[in-house]
């Protein structure tokens, strides 16, 4: 069975055969689901399953470095799948992304806020990311060492190839959840809820995604020719595309000397509305090109005319950083502008490196493999700079919009404060502070100076927190947090693990509205220690946690599933005694250790 290497070798009109040489995935399937179901765990244990103190206590930047390689590494592993020459190649390659992932990770970690959770890192960071994980494997994987160059149909295979295993391995997972759904559903109807209460646990849940993401993606790869059929069939249709984009460019350029460019600009929307047909520009005529080795699949007078109908598209690649480049003249720099610079860049180099293939008289857009690695290579280098302390986009953003205070581009009272306290994180808020601390000037110097610190007083998430008046907390608890059995009162330990712990919602919820909240002191597992069951309403729903002294002092042990639906109800049956503890139903089973319960 050939290699995908081999397989780049063999001369045009042999594609169709090479292809359906492609070899399955070298690891067996189990091992792919294996895998999935360890990324699942992990994440399991980085967002729910470490005890709350120890999780407060983790470093933020280790935390979210953690979690970046986690999220990478498996990802990693499943598209690096016969990609490589060599396991040692592989093994480098995906050991260097894990490395470069928890890099970003502790980055983001460093600045970003003070509380742990996959919230702490939104699709602004990770979105990016993902993308240069996956342009940076393509990269390595079609890279020949041994003649020094990219092989760029072995390059194509492979980056076509996951970009169809992604989405169908996700689908398939998303399948596997609506069956999930629907079989708990069914079981429900009839009275068994255990389905239902297991199928909502997260660790469940991030443990059957992930293994289910891997196994389908060994699934695929072993089919190679349903995904090389799903590959044909995407880049067939999408073919056709081209000459109809095309006609709208030639079209458009055609009629701009006579509408002029205002109405354009007018839309306020104008480099978006031309970076974004570039884009579809771009996809269009490498889905017509794919890797070389065969003619397009289009008319014969449509491979002669679209060369030079793409002519227009550097027109409007052109216009389009002609508009950005007015709007940040106007605004200055932001994040999404910076993103939306970098993307601007890189239509515009596609749109003159295709152009160029008439000039070269490289054939029908000759220079289409050059133009595209170039491109991936300069877009990985500024990803990294972008969302590393290289060249921060928020940094960027932060030095653009105080030069423009500085400058007097724009007044003090009507400048957007809250951009730099909320959206350009530590460099904004620091920039603010500078501005708030410069002292002497003119009039100018002392507006600006007032404007910052006025910022800084009414941001409330971003000041300093005013000092916590512990005893004056504890006394409230004491005072405002019902407890139940009726003369009974919360351990002192129990006060001060709630006053410590800033990550728990339930417990933040208690701390403040204690009124909302109550807890039950009951011996749930007959050890002479009682445990307290905290019971707070949110949003119309009652939320109980058992709260468990352990060792290493208390942690939350579990939830109890069902009951009353309002705080009113429990309390009422607590205080009536009509709550008792009793032995279950079935007995648990021991396995090697292990204990199995049963659901009913």
């Amino acid at each position: 069975m050939k290699t995908i290497d081999e397989q780049a070798a063999l001369p045009a009109g042999r594609v169709d055969a090479a292809a359906a040489m492609l070899p399955p995935a070298a690891s067996p399937v189990w091992r792919l689901a294996l895998l999935g179901m360890l990324q699942g765990a992990a994440l399991w244990a980085l967002t729910e399953g470490l005890p709350r103190r120890y999780q407060a206590l983790t470093p933020v930047p280790l935390w979210t470095a953690l979690l970046y390689a986690v999220l990478a590494l498996p990802m990693a592993g499943y598209l690096s799948e016969q990609g490589f020459r060599s396991r040692r190649a592989r093994v480098v390659v995906v050991a260097g992304l894990g490395l470069l992932f928890a890099a970003l990770g502790a980055h983001i970690g460093a600045t970003g806020s003070e509380l742990h959770g996959l919230s702490h890192v939104g699709p602004a960071h990770l979105l990016p990311a993902g993308v240069l994980g996956f342009v940076l494997l393509s990269l390595a994987a079609g890279f020949d060492t041994v003649r020094r160059r990219f092989d760029y149909p072995r390059l194509f295979e492979l980056a076509w190839r996951n970009a169809v295993l992604v989405p169908v391995a996700a689908a398939l997972t998303g399948l596997l959840w609506v069956l999930l759904g629907s079989g708990a559903a069914l079981l429900h109807s009839i009275g068994i809820k255990a389905a239902a209460r297991l199928f909502a646990q997260p660790a469940f849940i991030m443990v059957v995604s992930g293994g289910s993401f891997g196994l389908a993606c060994g699934l695929v790869l072993q089919r190679t020719d349903v995904l090389l059929a799903l590959r044909r069939f995407a880049l067939s249709l999408t073919t056709w595309m081209l000459p109809l984009a095309l006609l709208f460019a030639v079209i458009w350029v055609l009629a701009l000397p006579f509408t002029g460019v205002q109405p354009l600009f007018a839309t306020r929307s104008a480099a978006m509305y031309l970076c974004w047909f570039g884009v579809l520009c771009v996809t269009f005529v490498n889905a017509a090109w794919q890797d070389g080795r065969e003619a397009p699949a289009l008319l014969r007078p449509l491979v002669v005319v679209a060369p030079w109908c793409w002519l227009a598209v550097p027109v409007l690649a052109v216009l389009g950083d002609w508009a950005l480049w007015l709007r940040i003249q106007q605004h200055g720099w932001t994040p999404d502008r910076v993103w939306g610079a970098l993307v601007a860049g890189l239509v515009t180099l596609y749109a003159l490196g295709y152009s160029a293939s008439l000039l070269a008289r490289r054939g029908w857009f000759g220079l289409l493999p050059a133009t595209n690695i170039a491109a991936a290579i300069l877009q990985s280098l500024a990803l990294v700079a972008l969302l590393s302390p290289l060249a921060d986009v928020r940094w960027l953003s932060t030095e653009s919009q105080v030069a423009r205070l500085k400058s007097g581009q724009v007044d003090p009272e009507d400048f957007d404060w809250e951009f730099l306290m909320r959206k350009a994180g530590p460099y904004g808020e620091a920039a603010v502070q500078a501005l708030a601390r410069a002292t002497g000037g003119d009039d100018r110097q002392h507006r600006l100076a007032a404007a910052a610190a006025a910022a800084l007083r009414d941001s409330p998430g971003t000041q300093a927190a005013p000092p916590r008046d512990l005893e004056r907390e504890r006394r409230e608890l004491r005072e405002q947090l019902a407890v139940l059995p009726q003369g009974e009162s919360l351990d002192a330990d129990f006060i001060e693990a709630m006053l410590a712990d800033h990550t728990d919602d339930q417990l933040r919820h208690c701390l403040t509205r204690a009124e909302t909240c109550l807890a039950w002191r009951v011996d749930l597992n007959q050890d002479g220690r009682p445990e307290v069951v905290l019971l707070s309403e949110q949003h119309g729903q009652v939320q109980t946690r058992i709260h468990h002294r352990g060792t290493a002092g208390w942690n939350v042990l579990d939830t109890l599933g069902g009951g009353p639906g309002t705080l009113a109800q429990w309390r009422e049956r607590l205080a009536a005694g009509q709550v008792q503890v009793v032995a279950p139903q079935w007995q648990d089973v021991l396995i090697d250790g292990q204990r199995l319960r049963v659901y009913r």
